[in-house]
């Protein structure tokens, strides 16, 4: 199940998605395709749509219009405490029609989305439930599967799934708004706990007491390959750039600071792929962007490998706490670009080579200059990344490692 991967399994659908719904596509893909296993992926969209099956994988769409409506208004209005109950970011004209479609629910409050999730993995009949990510939903879902003794395997997705404070304060609320009982609960009553990268095991064993398989994330190689040819509109400013792609935020993805590092490089042209987030942060980065950096909010998932083939570097400013294995950084390396981290790259990049962890805004912004200026460096710091993805973004042998795990083989 992954409630938002709809847009990755189906390019019409122009929402944002990110590595957590890369991966559970993938994950299903594979597992359906190499085994021959019936698959179903559950997902949310507008309205309910038929079963469809999609790379041998069974696609089942969940009706969920006002949750997507209000996720859709993340980073073009701030929900406040009294009338009007909310202010306005950034103004277009879909706004005329979902604004006044949620003003009858009691201004914009959130529905809890668990019971009708639950409900219909309930009627899907599975034998086993595979859930991506820490989150409430995973919570609820664990506990009713356990009921109906039904497996379930969770798929960390990120460090932040971890936190500490999860185990020290039962009040404690993260900025997703998980809250520390249902991510204990999730990581504790899973039949299997699945995790990126030995770090987050050890963190997981060491705060939480729980055993986990390592997994890292699915790629597939082959179908990266065979897209990076054709063409993307992009503004005709940007022949060649670096790249930087997350949402709006100060705690994870860090944009401010990949700001900063470009505002140092007058020189280089940036893309920043931008995703919905908070909207004063959003508001901010557009108030503060600097001339040679080009946002842009949305590219469909089958355009990506153009995207990076086109790029001189990724560059990435996630925060150890919150970041896991970036799919990101997979698709960089596949391609043969070099990643800079501002102070964190995943394993087992920084060892492998194909990635730099530069420490401070400073370094970075003197790492970007290097591979902008120098072809030759560049280029053979992303060969290190592409020859370890050459061997290691094999989709079939990552779910022949999964079917081990889930015991289906």
């Amino acid at each position: 199940m992954s409630q938002n991967a709809l847009p990755v399994v189906d390019p019409t659908v122009q929402t944002h998605f990110g590595g957590l719904e890369t991966s559970a596509w993938l994950t299903a893909k594979g597992l359906a395709t190499t085994f021959n296993l019936d698959v179903t992926l559950l997902v949310r969209g507008f309205r309910k749509r038929p079963t469809t099956v999609i790379d041998n994988v069974r696609v089942h769409t969940q009706a969920a219009p006002l949750e997507l409506i209000r996720n859709s208004l993340e980073g073009k209005c701030q929900v406040t405490t009294n009338f009007p109950w909310l202010k306005l970011s950034h103004w277009d004209s879909s706004l005329l029609w979902k604004i006044p479609l949620l003003a009858g629910l009691r201004p914009f409050k959130q529905k809890d989305s668990c019971p009708e999730v639950v409900d219909e993995l309930v009627r899907l009949q599975q034998d086993i439930v595979c859930l991506f990510g820490v989150s409430n939903v995973a919570a609820t879902a664990i506990q009713a599967m356990q009921e109906r003794n039904e497996k379930t395997f969770l798929f960390i997705q990120s460090n932040g799934g971890l936190n500490q404070r999860f185990i020290t304060d039962d009040s404690y609320v993260d900025e997703y708004g998980l809250n520390a009982m249902d991510a204990r609960y999730a990581l504790k009553h899973a039949d299997q706990v699945i995790t990126q990268t030995r770090y987050q095991q050890n963190i997981l064993k060491e705060r939480f007491g729980v055993d986990s398989q390592v997994a890292g994330n699915p790629f597939d190689l082959d179908v990266w390959n065979s897209n990076v040819q054709g063409d993307i509109e992009l503004p005709a400013v940007l022949d060649r750039y670096v790249l930087w792609i997350g949402r709006s935020d100060r705690h994870h993805k860090r944009p401010l600071s990949f700001l900063e590092a470009a505002r140092r490089c007058p020189e280089v042209k940036f893309l920043m792929l931008l995703n919905h987030g908070d909207p004063n942060i959003r508001e901010e980065i557009e108030r503060h962007c600097p001339e040679n950096v080009t946002i842009i909010n949305h590219i469909s998932y089958a355009k990506m490998p153009l995207v990076f083939d086109r790029c001189e570097a990724l560059v990435v400013t996630g925060s150890v706490e919150f970041e896991g294995l970036p799919n990101v950084v997979l698709q960089a390396a596949a391609t043969g670009k070099p990643v800079l981290g501002l102070d964190y790259i995943p394993e087992p990049f920084e060892a492998v080579g194909g990635a730099i962890v530069s420490g401070s805004v400073e370094q970075l912004a003197v790492d970007i200059q290097r591979c902008w200026n120098d072809d030759k460096f560049a280029a053979e710091l992303g060969k290190k990344g592409q020859q370890y993805m050459s061997t290691h973004g094999n989709l079939p042998a990552y779910s022949k490692r999964i079917a081990e795990i889930l015991e289906v083989l």
